[in-house]
């Protein structure tokens, strides 16, 4: 650690530092009496002290060696029988022979109360040179302090000084610890929140946008006129379009909020891909061809749960179709084996649709973030099947990637843990 330079400084940022470390009238620490006795050892004095001083007093953290009472006893003198006091005020050591003579602390009553004749003292400093108190040893008869001893106190005040800036850092470790719990509790109230009020606000519009598409259908019948017809079949176009965007954002708010645990079953591979095939089959145009190629690796049986996995696989199948307008949509599964690790499986969806600009691909998987290749969103859709798609894949204890780059379709890899019976 950097050695810090002492700095005088104005009483009240030195007091606040002092308070908020906690040392004042504290039970004793090894990690200060350790210090005092080996200073009373080097320097051998009868007394040393780790005095810590306030506006009224010197405090003593670690006392080796006896005072008179009740100094002892209380731990502590007024300033007026203090010879740390001078430490603090003037940032240095003091470095005193015979106090009767030296000119600073010759009418201090610790002279005569307390029998301090030799003393030496060097700053306790924090990690930006606050001087918050002093290790001192103290001799009652004139002293010569050699370099020697000069030089083995002023090591040992730096393991204190590396003691108090320690300290600092915990307590600002624990103060941003209970910052970042406090900010995690709001964020997390927050999303609560925002999840009852896309809750509450999509059931309120499902049931209006109900009865708006049943009386549109109503009066799409014989009587009406070609343009009249074409204004009702726009009003059930669009009425059926927001419905869909609505029942998508209660699906991502109820999984996302109700997500439970995971269901393994066993499932066939190319029976799931078969079932995704026909349920998407009248949603694609004559353009674009869907198909499906299963391995011949891959096991008639493998173990997940496969709702889920028919779930993620839907919305990538369904996010493909609507950014594809020709050419064709590509659905590959694999498996793979390593020793001592789980297998896993592969589901690839490729289209040769618009495709993704790179700066768009970091947020596709976000609510309410749909995307074209400019990072538009012409084509329809609330944006949230993938973020579904994530959330089922992330239950799943797998992930999802993508590659795609514009003009040349976007290929989306599900990968899982699977069991093989």
């Amino acid at each position: 650690m950097p050695i810090a330079r002492p700095r005088p400084v104005a009483d009240l940022e030195r007091l606040e530092r002092l308070q908020s470390l906690d040392v004042l009238d504290s039970p004793a620490e090894p990690a200060f009496d350790n210090v005092t006795t080996l200073a009373a050892r080097l320097l051998r004095t009868p007394v040393a002290l780790v005095s810590f001083v306030d506006e009224h007093r010197q405090f003593f953290k670690s006392c080796f060696g006896t005072i008179p009472e009740p100094w002892m006893s209380e731990r502590e003198t007024p300033l007026s029988h203090s010879f740390c006091r001078h430490v603090v005020e003037r940032a240095e050591p003091l470095i005193v022979r015979d106090a009767r003579e030296h000119p600073l602390v010759c009418d201090n009553l610790a002279v005569e109360e307390l029998g301090v004749i030799a003393y030496v003292g060097m700053p306790i400093l924090t990690g930006d040179g606050l001087v918050l108190g002093s290790l001192c040893t103290v001799d009652v008869r004139p002293r010569d302090w050699t370099d020697d001893e000069l030089s083995s106190l002023s090591l040992l005040a730096e393991s204190l000084n590396t003691e108090i800036d320690l300290r600092f850092r915990l307590q600002d470790e624990a103060l941003l610890r209970r910052e970042l719990e406090s900010a995690e509790a709001t964020a997390v109230r927050a999303n609560e929140a925002k999840d009852r009020l896309l809750a509450n606000v999509s059931h309120e519009l499902r049931t209006p946008l109900s009865g708006v598409l049943g009386f549109a259908e109503l009066l799409d019948d014989d009587r009406l006129d070609d343009e009249q017809r074409s204004y009702v079949e726009t009003v059930i176009r669009s009425g059926t379009a927001l419905l869909e965007l609505v029942d998508g954002l209660l699906r991502y708010v109820d999984l996302e909020s109700t997500l439970g645990p995971t269901v393994r079953t066993a499932f066939d591979p190319a029976e799931l891909l078969g079932d995704v095939e026909r349920a998407f089959e009248a949603h694609r145009t004559s353009a674009v061809a869907l198909r499906l190629e299963v391995d011949e690796h891959v096991p008639d049986v493998l173990v997940a749960d496969s709702e889920r996995v028919r779930a993620v696989l839907s919305e990538l199948v369904s996010n493909a179709l609507r950014f594809t307008d020709r050419g064709e949509i590509e659905v590959g599964v694999t498996v793979s084996t390593a020793p001592g690790a789980a297998a896993r499986l592969a589901i690839g969806v490729r289209d040769t649709g618009i495709g993704i600009t790179p700066d768009r691909l970091g947020d596709i998987f976000a609510p309410l973030t749909g995307h074209d290749g400019s990072g538009q969103r012409p084509r329809g859709g609330l944006g949230m099947g993938l973020a579904l798609a994530r959330l089922h894949a992330e239950a799943l204890g797998g992930a999802i990637r993508v590659e795609s780059s514009p003009g040349d379709g976007s290929t989306f890899t599900l990968s899982l843990p699977v069991e093989i019976p």
